[in-house]
């Protein structure tokens, strides 16, 4: 099994130093050892990272030509971490002289350009994204470039949730209401109302002309509201018991995750055919719950697995009928799972067995898969990626920290 690595920000990297004639031609530099990084089929792998130690005390060397790399002596024994972009990172319980091979994935992730702020539109040849403090970028691209078009500050400000319903486009922040912004026209975001709405925002979910409202934090309840297209707002009912960290509409119910209730994960659907009077039709507590996913037609509930092949196991449910949901078991993933577009790919932290997997992992993976069966890693980035994640995908191309990635399949298994 591929063992997950956990970067470390602010990595120092520790050479010997060697004048050229004691080291003698060929053999290592003093205070080194030697160790080589290979493909899977045996050849040299130029340009993998070997890493280890923590905080100050740490090393970060990369292989050269032959695959090989020279790590500082005291870290002989030591746990270690070697990957490279696009294959399967590997982790070394205790590293010394010899060669250490890495498995290719499946498909490989191809940059094609650097874009700000986290995506949330993709049209013919454009994409959009939004920062946090409220700049709204849009760019041209196509397989191989990304050009900026435009960009522009809007009222909103510390946007914490981004919705789409039609050709409007939602925005929660985090302490000044909800803006409607049309994007009918996706090189001009035009204003259309601001719903003053109090409190510290999250997550949001629009159907018709009811929003709901959650506050991510506490037990503050969900609060649904009727609003006009002149920007009046009118509360007509809440929903109490627990706090909202995803949200969305399926039919006339509302579905509800709220992420550590008392270290689980709390679902409850609510059917709002009278907005004003939410009717409760089902609920579930998960303890020991890590996190979840409020697809189409499922939600997934994650787990940390235990099992020694996967490494996130996900209570899935399915809500094809949200009010007589179905329990159909686990899905397996060795990626904890941040979005799933429709199709079978998704996003989210690449995760193995001996490291803690989540957001700040350092790697990130595009997945292929189906509720109720399994996702697995088609590609892996492994370099300091921290992906956005909100981010909206159009396969194949990803936005995936701060690029846009195009993801292709394997022709053959690449040395590179």
């Amino acid at each position: 099994m591929m063992k997950t690595l956990l970067f470390l920000a602010g990595a120092v990297l520790i050479l010997a130093g060697c004048s050229s004639d004691p080291c003698g031609p060929g053999l290592p530099e003093p205070g080194v050892f030697e160790v080589t990084v290979a493909t899977s089929d045996g050849k040299p792998l130029a340009g993998a990272w070997v890493e280890g130690g923590i905080d100050w005390n740490m090393y970060r060397v990369q292989t050269d030509s032959s695959g090989i790399a020279r790590v500082p002596e005291y870290f002989r024994a030591r746990p270690a971490r070697i990957h490279k972009n696009n294959f399967y990172p590997r982790f070394i319980e205790a590293i010394g002289p010899g060669e250490y091979r890495l498995w290719p994935t499946s498909a490989v992730l191809e940059h094609v350009g650097d874009v700000e702020g986290r995506s949330i539109g993709f049209y013919p040849g454009v994409l959009t994204t939004l920062t946090y403090q409220g700049v709204y970028h849009a760019y041209s691209y196509d397989d191989t470039s990304v050009t900026e078009l435009m960009s522009e500050e809007l009222a909103a400000w510390a946007v914490k949730d981004v919705k789409f319903a039609g050709e409007r486009l939602w925005l929660s922040t985090h302490n000044s209401g909800v803006y409607a912004y049309s994007v009918e026209d996706p090189l001009n975001p035009a204003l259309e109302f601001h719903l003053d709405i109090g409190g510290y925002l999250g997550p949001i979910a629009v159907r018709g002309n009811t929003i709901a409202v959650g506050e991510p934090w506490g037990d503050d309840p969900v609060r649904v509201f009727s609003f006009t297209d002149e920007g009046e707002v009118t509360l007509l009912s809440t929903i109490s018991e627990f706090s909202a960290a995803r949200m969305e509409f399926t039919q006339d119910c509302l579905v509800i995750l709220s992420f550590g209730l008392f270290g689980g994960v709390g679902m409850r659907i609510s059917d709002l055919t009278d907005p004003s009077a939410p009717v409760t039709v089902y609920s579930l507590y998960e303890q020991g719950g890590r996190g979840g996913l409020i697809l189409e037609e499922h939600v997934l509930i994650g787990h940390m697995a235990t099992d020694g092949a996967m490494r996130v196991s996900y209570t899935t449910i399915f809500i094809g009928d949200p009010r007589d949901p179905v329990y159909m078991g686990r899905t397996l993933s060795d990626t904890f799972l941040w979005r799933v577009e429709t199709g079978p790919y998704g996003v989210g932290a690449y995760c193995a067995e001996d490291f803690a997997c989540g957001q700040h992992s350092g790697m990130c993976a595009v997945v292929n898969g189906q509720a109720g069966l399994s996702f697995q890693a088609a590609a892996v980035l492994t370099e300091r990626v921290q992906p956005e994640e909100g981010n909206v995908h159009s396969p194949p191309f990803f936005v995936l920290g701060s690029g846009l990635y195009r993801l292709s399949e394997r022709l053959v298994c690449m040395d590179h």
